[in-house]
């Protein structure tokens, strides 16, 4: 006798989705209520203010003690600035809903177009619950992770789309947020460079030069120099304190350190750029094999996601959901 298929929105089959709905309703909002009662604290939330604050009263951005730790870019700087004319527990508060928001859609539409295999209802609520779980330190904590790798998974799908313009835009705004996810685009240009290798620079420029139009550009031209000066001293401080210390940071340098092998920034910085070579290497044999895009982009999400949290110039513990979608 045949069997009667599973409708797939059976009780025994979306399951998976409710749990997921569930889960991160309550992650949200115990997360909302909790920065609501005390918005400063952790010190993330005094920290975008106080920036955005800086950006429009045209104050260093990188050199004033009080705000120490601030390494996004001026135009990051900009966007906080949005967030100074409301109490500081509902800033806080939209700065990790509009991760969460990011992160979900982005992912939403990565699993529909771009993810290998087919994902059902079940297994896409199991794909979310396992985010959420991943997810929860840098929504906790208001980091900016989750934008970032909701960035670049738009951008994929983007491209599978071939929505070149759009994959642009969002690889784009995902540099001008870290700077290191050039890599992660540069992986993309490998593999689709007529239709990338134009876009992408002019997308670059537009945001290089939205920043002057939003404050004076002889102020955003010192921030810049200054920002370049933090970059370029590559966070020699960080990199070698204790191991045992929560803010050193845990990449391939790390691991250099724990086996005592000994290794200048010089030389690791060439090993950094060879492992990125490596990786578009890779990506650009699976394009010109002829595999189908979505395994090609498949190849790009895991070599570029791991290259970021590994090789990358600042692996926190947090960084490491760049690898969430990947892993779950």
């Amino acid at each position: 006798m045949q069997s009667v298929p599973r409708s797939p929105t059976s009780p025994d089959v979306d399951w998976s989705g409710r749990w997921a709905i569930t889960l991160w309703t309550i992650m949200l909002g115990v997360v909302c209520i909790l920065v609501l009662v005390n918005p400063a604290s952790p010190s993330l939330n005094i920290l975008w203010r106080e920036s955005g604050r800086a950006w429009l009263n045209g104050d260093s951005l990188y050199t004033d003690g009080s705000r120490w730790g601030y390494r996004y870019g001026p135009l990051i700087a900009a966007l906080l600035s949005l967030l100074v004319k409301v109490p500081l527990g509902v800033s806080a508060m939209l700065v990790r809903l509009v991760n969460a928001a990011i992160l979900l859609g982005a992912t939403f539409a990565w699993l529909k177009q771009v993810a290998p295999g087919k994902f059902d209802v079940y297994f896409r609520g199991v794909f979310f619950i396992l985010l959420a779980v991943l997810s929860l330190p840098n929504l906790e904590c208001g980091q900016f992770n989750p934008m970032l790798i909701g960035l670049l998974l738009g951008s994929l799908a983007a491209v599978q789309s071939e929505r070149w313009n759009l994959a642009a835009v969002l690889l784009a705004l995902a540099t001008v947020l870290k700077v290191y996810p050039l890599a992660f685009a540069l992986l993309l240009v490998v593999v689709y460079p007529r239709q990338l290798l134009r876009r992408l620079p002019l997308a670059l420029l537009v945001a290089l030069g939205l920043r002057f139009l939003l404050q004076s550009p002889h102020y955003v031209l010192g921030e810049y120099r200054q920002w370049a000066t933090l970059l370029g001293n590559n966070d020699v401080s960080r990199r070698f304190l204790p191991m045992t210390v929560g803010e050193t940071y845990r990449d391939l340098l790390y691991l250099f350190r724990l086996y005592n092998i000994p290794i200048s920034l010089t030389i690791y910085a060439l090993l950094q750029g060879l492992a990125d070579l490596g990786c578009a290497f890779v990506c650009w044999t699976a394009a010109r094999r002829g595999l189908p895009k979505q395994v090609v982009l498949w190849h790009v999400l895991v070599l570029g996601s791991c290259w970021l949290t590994i090789c990358g110039p600042a692996s926190e513990p947090r960084t490491y959901i760049l690898v969430a979608p990947a892993l779950a």
